[in-house]
This record gives C-alpha cells, structure tokens and sequence, in this order.
C-alpha cells in the first residue's frame, strides 16, 4: 500500500503546531534531565580545571558526583521516558480522531494506562540491542585476535550494516508503541503486530524512517549549529601560557548551559513531530481510521 506521505508530514506538524500540551510532556522530560546534567558536566569541569592529568585522579568527589550523574540520569530516563511517549501517543491520537484541543493533565492521565508496557517494550528493546551489540563485538574481537588483525577489515562491511539494521529496530519499536496505544495490545502482541505492519509496508517504513530521522535531524541541526560553532575554535583560546584558562573553562560551561536550553527546545519538539509522524503513519499502514480507535483509559474512581 503506498502512503500519500505529503499528507502524513502536513498532518503531523499541523497537529504538532496546535496541541502545544504535547510540547509540554517532552518538555518535562527534556526538562528533568536538564537538570541533572550539571552532576554531569561539572566533575568534568572540575577535573579539566586541575593543570596536572596526573593529579586528576587525587580527588575522588568529581568522580563520584560523575557515577552519581550517569546513574540518576538512567533512571530518570527509564523512569519517565515510556510515560513521556505514552501521553504523546495518546495526545496525538486525540487531536488525529478530532479533538480540538487536549490537555496536559488529561493525556498524563490516560497516558499512565499504558506505561507498564510502554515500560517493558523498552526494556526489551534495550537488552536486545545490547545483546546484538555484545555479540557482534565478541565475534569482531576474536577475529582480529584470531587474524592478527586482518579480519578488521573483513568485517567492516558488517559494521556498517549495523547502521540500517539500527534504523529499523527503532522503527520496529515506534510501530510497537503506536500498537500498545491504538490496539490495546500487550508487549510481545504489539512486537508481532509491529513486524507484520513492516513486513508489507518496508518502503514506506523506509520513507518515514528518513523522515523522522534524516530530515528532523538536518532541520534540528541548522537550529543547534550556532550554538556549537564556537566549540569548534575552544581549544585555540582554553590554553593560556600553557594551562588551561579558569575563566574561559566555566564561561564554556555557562555557554554549554545556554546551548543545552535550545537543544531541549528544539528537541522536545522534534520529539513531538516524530512521535506524530509514526503514529499517523502506522494508522495509514494499519489501514484503521483514526475515528474508530478507542484509547483505553483509566477511570478515577
């Protein structure tokens, strides 16, 4: 079935456009891990600011508070994420069937019927991916031990056929998440259906794909650019007689602030937009209009 994908992006950014509640759910979460950031980047500044490599290691707290970032970090991100992506679903799925307008708090609300599986679809898609990652680096380094090296080269090929293989195991996991929400499945139903909607859509998966994924990035980008253009020439001003300059490493700091806001800006909707897109794209390849899918919610007793 080929997909009028002109239609699908015009929809999907008017809706984008309108129901700025949507924009509010990714923003929280971009939001949340915003503010964690700063256990993360500031041991760094803290250990780049001691002139010595060889005394970085004499203070344990910018160490700590670097583990302490990362792991706060992941559960944060495991912890909100499946809610995030499950009121975004939801609230595209409203405003698809019709709605004018949907709120913050009503797509939360509906939204946390789903976060169970929302949470174990990623879970599963976690491991598996680390699982292939695991394996395809056991086999690399045993054959470049094995060929002395020779066999990097063999396998090159190979790890460039991890890219599109990547590519599809999100799409396969978008599908799933659209499936969850719009048929009220379980995880390992809503795997089966998203690989059965990709088995005969694959060109139109394709499409979206580059969509979603080139062209929002490319789009993203022009927006980021500014902000990181002057990374590009840090090093030549970071070194003053020798050391690196205090003053010029925290205002590299305060400039990665300021860069860190727009990227969660420009992320959050770009979130928003990709999350539609899928949706509207798997109500086209599912061949159900959107007017006869009930969203499963929660009622408050």
């Amino acid at each position: 079935m080929s997909l009028n994908f002109g239609d699908i992006i015009t929809q999907a950014w008017k809706i984008t456009w309108k129901q700025k509640s949507l924009w509010g759910a990714a923003f929280v979460m971009a939001f949340t891990i915003f503010l964690v950031f700063p256990l993360m980047f500031v041991p760094m500044f803290l250990i780049m600011s001691e002139p010595d490599p060889n005394r970085w290691f004499d203070n344990p707290l910018p160490w700590v508070l670097l583990g302490v970032g990362f792991v706060t970090t992941m559960l944060l991100s495991f912890g909100l994420t499946p809610l995030i992506r499950s009121a975004l679903i939801v609230g595209a799925l409203k405003a698809e069937r019709g709605a004018e307008k949907v709120s913050f708090r009503e797509i939360f609300s509906d939204g946390r019927v789903f976060y169970p599986r929302m949470f174990g679809l990623m879970l599963l898609y976690a491991v598996t991916v680390m699982a292939v990652s695991l394996v395809f680096s056991l086999i690399q380094t045993l054959g470049i031990a094995v060929t002395m090296g020779l066999a990097a080269i063999c396998l090159m090929p190979l790890t460039f056929l991890m890219y599109p293989l990547m590519f599809a195991a999100a799409a396969w996991m978008e599908m799933a998440e659209s499936a969850i929400v719009v048929d009220d499945l379980g995880v390992m139903d809503a795997c089966r259906r998203s690989w059965e909607v990709m088995r005969v859509n694959k060109m139109n998966i394709f499409i979206i794909a580059l969509i979603v994924y080139l062209g929002v990035g490319m789009i993203s980008s022009l927006f980021m650019f500014p902000f990181m253009l002057p990374m590009f020439f840090a090093p030549v001003f970071f070194v003053d007689g020798g050391e690196i300059s205090n003053g010029l490493l925290w205002g590299a700091g305060v400039w990665m602030g300021l860069f860190m806001l727009v990227m969660m800006v420009v992320q959050g909707i770009s979130m928003v937009f990709m999350k539609i897109t899928w949706l509207i794209g798997y109500l086209r390849m599912s061949a159900k209009p959107a007017e006869e899918i009930v969203v499963v919610a929660e009622t408050n007793g």
